[in-house]
């Protein structure tokens, strides 16, 4: 009996450690396939198109900026993150930028959700981007959306 019990107890051993091994897509446990999950991943950026929530316009002293939207890696629950990216200002210029802002009838800018906003003046908003992330919400009444600031590299348009 103590036999019979002995063999069981091998057999389950080597039916559990084959499980492990060849669990999921045939790979040997820990081997995984793909990329180096240490390497940097970087965003892809799409445009975007024009909704009631995108900003018709934005502009620093340094030029236009550009309306991008980018999949998360990782990130919110939406999975997307949406970008203004402004041309290139030198960071210790970053403390104080003005920003003109131009929404779509009806839409405004909820200031209480804003991130680095130091004042509004029209469509003229003074920003702090040197924190971290800073953001403007635009509001329709029914919905909202944070808009990220970014910047392009130095030299990139």
């Amino acid at each position: 009996m103590k036999k019979l019990v002995g063999i069981l107890t091998v057999a389950a051993l080597l039916l559990t450690a084959g499980c492990a091994c060849s669990a999921g897509n045939d790979n040997p446990a820990g081997v995984t396939e793909g990329p180096d999950s240490s390497a940097k991943l970087e965003p892809i950026y799409a445009p975007v198109r024009a909704d009631s929530l995108t900003p018709l316009s934005a502009k620093s002293a340094a030029g236009e900026a550009i309306f991008t939207v980018s999949k998360n890696l990782g990130g919110q629950e939406t999975g997307l993150t949406w970008w203004i990216m402004l041309p290139y200002i030198a960071e210790d210029e970053r403390a104080s930028v003005e920003v003109t802002v131009t929404l779509p009838e009806g839409c405004t800018i909820d200031e209480a959700k804003c991130n680095g906003l130091l004042g509004a003046d029209d469509d003229v908003y003074t920003i702090d981007l040197s924190v971290w992330r800073p953001a403007l919400t635009v509001t329709d009444g029914e919905g909202s959306r944070e808009w990220v600031f970014r910047f392009l590299k130095e030299g990139e348009s």
